[in-house]
């Protein structure tokens, strides 16, 4: 029996063993192929989580539904100065500060002075935070050439190195002689990339620069290129930004009929009247004459108030008036000037400018145009 069965049992197939072995190995691949997509899942996910997150460190909620639905995003223009930012407490500036903070130079600017209180707020530039220092008659205040001065002698907005103790105590403070100054007119204030330009110069700021006009919180946005402005910077650092001087508006009436009229500011340059016929002046006195061919030169001058508005009419401008003889060989002919009927060979007075003649009789007439440009003028008409 045992043979029998040996005998009868079926012998290996080699086909059959090379099927199994390929299967074996597409079985394995197989199931590689999802691990492999897996992983390729995780690293997108990985990376596409970490542009979220950067994304979403400088932009809002409603930037990234901008972002998805393909719309623009637009810079935010809110504007924050000094007087918007969080001040460190010096006590909890002091808990998380090192000794090195004290009885050491630093450099900073004032942000806002209490004589009365006797003490000054600081914006440390090094530390990046904001300090409020006591000081006394025993504080040494000095100028950037190291000649003393009182502490009235600061202003808002003064660069400065300062030293102060742990007991919020200020033991000096004098001028930056190191902080350069920059004056001029015609700035330009990018509100929203928080940059000022004078000329070719480019300078950054941010919330914890002081902004000031007349002791008073100046806004960003309120900037002009009309104004004086001066801007105190390390580099290219503006720590302050302060509007010496501001400016007010004249504006232009009763000129439209006035042909190629142009007006200088302080005997400067003649320009053409602006088309809004707004003139923006920096505050001060001014002098403005108008000029024209047709006209007599016209001179006025203003006060400019910070936001004032001052006009300049022009109604009582004199025009300039030349003498018009027509003569024609016609007899019996009427002569019309601009529509008005007129005596011929008689002079007569027009103001300068080109104006329209029309010579008549029965149903024949003839139109010439002539220019008075001066004090005589001789014009000969003919059918």
């Amino acid at each position: 029996m045992e043979n029998k069965d040996v005998k009868n049992s079926p012998k290996p197939n080699k086909k059959d063993s090379k099927h199994s072995e390929r299967d074996k190995r597409s079985s394995s691949r197989g199931c590689m192929f999802p691990i492999f997509l897996i992983l390729i899942c995780v690293a997108v996910f990985v990376a596409s989580f970490s542009i979220f997150v950067g994304f979403m460190q400088y932009h809002s909620f409603d930037d990234l539904v901008s972002l998805i639905k393909g719309e623009e995003i637009v810079e935010s223009e809110t504007e924050e100065t000094t007087e918007d930012a969080d001040y460190i407490n010096t006590d909890k500036l002091i808990s998380s500060a090192s000794d090195s903070l004290y009885n050491t130079e630093r450099s900073g600017v004032i942000s806002q002075i209490s004589l009365g209180a006797n003490n000054i707020k600081i914006y440390d530039i090094e530390n990046e935070a904001a300090v409020l220092l006591n000081f006394d008659s025993d504080t040494a205040f000095s100028d950037e050439y190291g000649h003393t001065i009182t502490a009235s002698k600061l202003n808002e907005g003064d660069m400065i190195v300062f030293v102060y103790n742990q007991d919020k105590k200020l033991l000096s403070l004098k001028i930056n002689p190191d902080a350069e100054e920059y004056t001029s007119l015609a700035v330009k204030v990018n509100t929203k990339r928080k940059l000022i330009t004078i000329d070719t110069d480019l300078f950054r700021y941010d919330k914890n620069t002081v902004f000031r006009y007349k002791d008073s919180v100046l806004s960003p946005s309120e900037i002009t290129e009309y104004d004086v402005i001066t801007i105190k910077a390390i580099e290219n650092d503006a720590w302050a930004v302060i509007m010496e001087k501001s400016h007010g508006t004249i504006k232009f009436t009763n000129y439209e009929n006035i042909s190629d009229l142009v007006y200088s500011v302080d005997q400067g340059d003649f320009n053409k009247i602006p088309e809004s016929g707004e003139l923006n002046l920096v505050e001060g006195i001014h002098t403005i004459t108008v000029s024209s061919p047709s006209i007599s030169d016209y001179t006025k001058e203003f006060i400019v108030k910070p936001g004032s508005e001052d006009e300049m009419n022009l109604s009582a401008v004199q025009p300039l008036r030349g003498s018009l003889i027509v003569d024609t060989p016609v007899t019996g002919a009427a002569l019309y000037v601009d529509g008005i009927q007129r005596s011929l060979r008689n002079p007569m007075f027009l103001d300068y400018g080109s104006h329209k003649l029309t010579l008549a009789k029965g149903s024949s007439s003839v139109t010439k145009y002539v220019d008075i440009n001066k004090e005589e003028t001789e014009f000969y008409i003919d059918f």
